[in-house]
């Protein structure tokens, strides 16, 4: 959408136009037909600095650690003709403030467009809606424009800092201090038995073999670890953003180390659904009907399983979850504390 309207500002110039014909043609001479060939040329030159049609160029874009992103892009005239427009408003529309800056224009053929922290809405992106403004030459003529920038974006919710993690991961009232997180196994010793071709010298008890003369081999007790799933139940809340961070965290975070299961529980194109995989932390949306989803999760629960359920405090939600399975409940109480990268509260 283009278009090129009358500048407030330029009434006064259009009334002395209109006089300057109207005295052309009431008194023709050189000297008046020379002043209407003028305030023409003038009036042409200022119309057609605000008409041009804009190509976008050169694309790139680079996701930081902080979840921020940088965008840069080149604006050209097609038929890579000089701009006239001595500034130009590019505007980046998205949901929330837009981002906006002023660049230099006039007889350039290239605008180098830089947003080094953009912030975008969790989810895929194809394209961005970019808003082009100036005014022509003296003002007279405004140019307003809107256009679709392509690009392939995933904005993945928010990650929270390691310290928090990894101190929620390690408070002892949530029950998540045992060895599946640990990051060395310290098994008791089952017994010291003579060496075996199968072992591992790594395993050799040295002040026992000394005393013994002969290698001795430590056993330990074998520890049994249930399978791990995390659950995000996405119920219409406040804190559904911050809560999905949390999720995302921890999932990242557990992932890397252990083999964990995860059930996204929310609305997915309006359907409530229950999804697994990683993209899906994309286009999950929060669901009203908080009985229906549980019952999702609920059906879905395995009593040979430890389970992290990220969930609203004030959901009424674990009274329909089965209780003969070990569940470990995270609410907005083990959120980040608002001031800065503190401990989760407890």
């Amino acid at each position: 959408m283009r278009a090129y309207l009358p500048n407030k500002h330029a009434v006064s110039f259009l009334l002395i136009y209109a006089l300057v014909v109207l005295y052309t043609l009431t008194f023709p001479s050189t000297v008046t037909w020379f002043a209407f060939y003028a305030f023409t040329f003038v009036l042409a030159a200022a119309f057609l600095s605000a008409r041009f049609h804009a190509v976008f160029k050169r694309i790139k874009t680079e996701m930081h650690s902080d979840g921020t992103i940088s965008l840069l892009f080149n604006v050209v005239r097609r038929f890579r003709l000089l701009f006239l427009v001595p500034v130009i408003q590019v505007t980046l529309l998205s949901e929330g403030e837009p981002y906006s800056q002023q660049v230099s224009a006039y007889f350039k053929r290239k605008l180098s467009v830089h947003y080094p922290d953009l912030k975008l809405p969790r989810g895929h992106h194809d394209k961005l809606k970019v808003e082009l403004k100036g005014s022509g030459l003296l003002g007279i003529f405004n140019h307003r424009s809107m256009h679709s920038l392509p690009v392939d974006l995933d904005v993945y919710p928010k990650g929270l800092s390691k310290s928090a993690i990894h101190g929620l991961m390690h408070n002892r009232q949530l029950g998540l201090t045992n060895r599946r997180f640990a990051t060395q196994h310290e098994y008791q010793v089952k017994e010291i038995r003579k060496y075996q071709s199968r072992d591992s010298l790594s395993h050799i008890d040295w002040k026992s073999s000394l005393k013994r003369d002969n290698w001795m081999i430590k056993e330990y007790e074998k520890e049994e670890q249930k399978p791990l799933s995390l659950y995000f139940a996405g119920i219409d809340s406040p804190n559904f953003e911050s809560l999905l961070s949390l999720a995302y965290s921890l999932y990242q975070e557990l992932s890397a180390t252990h083999p964990v299961t995860l059930n996204l529980c929310g609305s997915f194109n309006g359907e409530i659904k229950v999804k697994q995989t990683h993209q899906d932390f994309l286009s999950i949306q929060p669901c009203s009907e908080k009985h229906l989803l549980a019952e999702q999760i609920n059906s879905r629960l395995l009593t040979s399983e430890t389970i992290l359920i990220i969930c609203p405090k004030t959901d009424a939600i674990s009274d329909l979850l089965n209780n003969s399975t070990t569940i470990i409940p995270l609410t907005e109480d083990h959120l980040p504390a608002a001031e800065g990268e503190k401990a989760y509260a407890v």
